[in-house]
């Protein structure tokens, strides 16, 4: 230990410069190995303080994030419109506000290769939403208090009521709105296959290729009139096939007898 501290006093004494160069040159090196990796230093004393650093706090956005949202999930409550289409309808309005959110959304239709189309007759309000034409659809986005959507607005074309249109343009879908004012609560069984296999005999436990959604229990409401709907009369239920009213007398209960789509064999 003597000899390497006599050792380095005469490095010392014989090159002092040798030392004054070697603390700013281990800096400098230090302070470019951490801008390689994102970390920028205002100077380099911060860097000889680090060692009596015990709590370091960060500002997230722009630092820890990068400042920009994301959509993770489009949820389709329809599944006969085409994501694409909506979300392409959407962020096309949505790229005349400078809500981040907005944003989000119009950086996801161009992470898609979807391309913006042209809108009119804007308006937005700033904290309610945005409302537009885009492409003869007009669609109007808005959310209440607690951020959810809590409305849509749309425009009624008796043209396209049981015909196309005399301008060629193609209906896509039926909606069908029922007033809520008026509308009454009913029950919705939605029956499908007891087993998941076609061939259930071929198993020798039968419990285990039951269909756990072979009854599913669904509530909402439909038009006054079926209030006094027949017992076992057919109705059909948009979008989701024929129903019959049940013999129950305890509430309005409808029973799906034949859907309107078939996914057995996908």
């Amino acid at each position: 230990i003597d000899a390497l501290k006599n050792a380095i006093a005469v490095l010392v004494i014989a090159c002092p410069c040798a030392l004054g160069l070697a603390t700013p040159i281990v800096l400098f090196k230090t302070a470019t190995a951490s801008k390689l990796s994102g970390f920028l230093f205002k100077n380099f004393d911060i860097l000889q303080k680090f060692g009596d650093i015990n709590t370091m706090v960060f500002d997230k956005t722009g630092t820890l994030s990068s400042g920009i949202f994301q959509i993770r999930e489009i949820q389709m409550p329809d599944e006969t419109i085409p994501r694409n289409s909506v979300l392409q309808l959407i962020a096309s309005l949505e790229n005349y506000s400078q809500h981040p959110i907005a944003k989000s959304i119009v950086y996801q239709a161009e992470l898609e290769d979807l391309s913006l189309l042209p809108a009119s007759n804007i308006k937005e309000k700033s904290g309610v939403g945005i409302e537009g034409i885009v492409e003869e659809h007009h669609i109007r986005i808005e959310k209440n208090k607690e951020g959810n959507i809590k409305t849509i607005f749309c425009t009624y074309d008796p043209d396209t009521l049981g015909k196309n249109p005399a301008d060629g343009r193609k209906v896509k879908g039926v909606i069908h709105f029922v007033e809520s004012s008026k509308a009454i609560q009913a029950e919705f069984n939605l029956y499908d296959r007891l087993f998941i296999d076609a061939n259930p005999s071929k198993f020798e436990d039968m419990s285990s290729i039951i269909n756990p959604d072979s009854l599913i229990i669904k509530y909402g409401y439909v038009e006054p009139n079926l209030k006094n709907a027949e017992v076992e009369k057919a109705y059909q239920f948009e979008r989701e096939g024929y129903f019959c009213r049940d013999r129950s007398d305890k509430s309005l209960i409808f029973n799906k007898t034949v859907g309107l789509r078939d996914t057995w064999n996908q």
